[in-house]
């Protein structure tokens, strides 16, 4: 008996006996933390954010070294880059989880507005309540806020009137954006190459170009005046940008071709390639390539480069913290340095003060948005 007490204590028991909890659990679950590619993504989304706040800010680059403004001021176009993320992504969605029946595309679909409208939604809410309804530029001849303009900003389908674009001088991306959504569902089965997306580029480009001469001839023709509709169709319309979102399809292509063949070791010729392409295209004005095109191209390379290669000086914590809360920035940042600029705050006070509210209410309406899916999804599955 004492030697089976002996043999009963703890330290004696052998450790490989067999025991109810696996031990070879999944490596390949969902995980947290980013992976190298998340990070490239959420950098770069950081610096376009970064940039879009400080031209809205009226930062003076012109004071810097000319070298230094030519290339800050790209944050006037840094929305393409953000164009070019998002197709590089829904042509990752797609090509992972194809949405191949009506009802999978119309769930898909829904799955982007419910990530993209109630925060959209809200800004949108507290800006015209700021203003107290007045939102002239969006409104102007619409006779205001009516049921028609409402459907269509809750639908995200405001890019189809010039005045409903861009009721806060922000959202005008949101409206093309959801349209790419819709295009993307349908031209994904034709677009399954490299070569294919190079095509879809160039007529996308081609006919683009084409049109906006055609309707800047009929809008002189007409004797047509109107400074909403000439930005609309010269740089918001969805047909101007259209080209930009190709890009981006193609650089799903081109990056996996490119990995396939072992090319990070280029990564830092992309990169500075497409760092003088944007140094270069702020002085691009008008040629016979629409300006956002070159600089769709000057980002795509240096998109290509920082994707090849894992640089600190892009693919860090702090751009990516701002890039995973880009989204809430840029609605909010606009409307904040408003507010923040009508109490005489210089613009090296108001950027950081915007851009830190701005983190705040994005951070706490998609938790509250969270909170809600996950009961939703709770009472389904009960």
């Amino acid at each position: 008996l004492q030697g089976k007490r002996i043999l009963d204590r703890p330290t004696d028991r052998p450790t490989d006996r067999p025991t109810d909890r696996p031990t070879d659990r999944p490596t390949d679950r969902p995980t947290d933390r980013p992976t190298d590619r998340e990070e490239w993504i959420d950098g770069l989304k950081g610096i376009a954010i970064i940039g879009i706040v400080l031209t809205h800010a009226g930062v003076p680059f012109a004071a810097t070294p000319e070298i230094l403004s030519s290339w800050f001021t790209f944050g006037a176009k840094a929305v393409q880059l953000f164009f070019i993320i998002s197709a590089f992504l829904t042509w990752q969605s797609l090509t992972k989880h194809p949405a191949q029946t009506e009802r999978e595309k119309v769930r898909w679909l829904l799955g982007k507005w419910v990530r993209l409208a109630p925060i959209y939604l809200t800004a949108l809410t507290v800006y015209l309540c700021y203003t107290h309804g007045a939102a002239e530029y969006t409104y102007n001849g619409e006779g205001g806020v009516n049921a028609f303009n409402i459907i269509f900003h809750v639908l995200m389908l405001h890019f189809v009137n010039p005045y409903w674009m861009n009721t806060f001088f922000g959202e005008w991306y949101l409206g093309d954006l959801f349209v790419f959504y819709i295009l993307s569902l349908l031209l994904f089965r034709r677009i399954q190459n490299l070569k294919q997306a190079t095509v879809a580029f160039a007529v996308s480009l081609g006919t683009g170009f084409f049109l906006e001469c055609l309707i800047r001839v009929s809008l002189v023709w007409a004797g047509v005046d109107d400074p909403i509709l000439n930005v609309y169709f010269y740089n918001f319309s969805p047909l101007h940008q259209l080209p930009i979102w190709f890009l981006g399809v193609l650089m799903y292509y081109l990056l996996k071709l490119l990995r396939e063949r072992g090319w990070e070791r280029y990564s830092w010729c992309f990169l500075l390639v497409g760092f003088y392409g944007l140094t270069y295209c702020t002085y691009v004005s008008q040629s016979l390539v629409p300006a956002d095109a070159v600089i769709g191209v000057a980002f795509l390379l240096f998109a290509l480069g920082t994707a090849l290669k894992k640089f600190p000086l892009i693919s860090n914590p702090f751009l990516g913290f701002l890039g995973k809360h880009s989204y809430g920035i840029y609605l909010f940042h606009i409307m904040l340095l408003g507010i923040l600029g009508k109490r005489g705050l210089p613009w090296a006070v108001r950027v950081p003060m915007a851009v830190v509210i701005a983190l705040v209410l994005d951070i706490v309406i998609n938790g509250i948005m969270l909170k809600i899916t996950r009961s939703i999804y709770r009472t389904k599955n009960k």
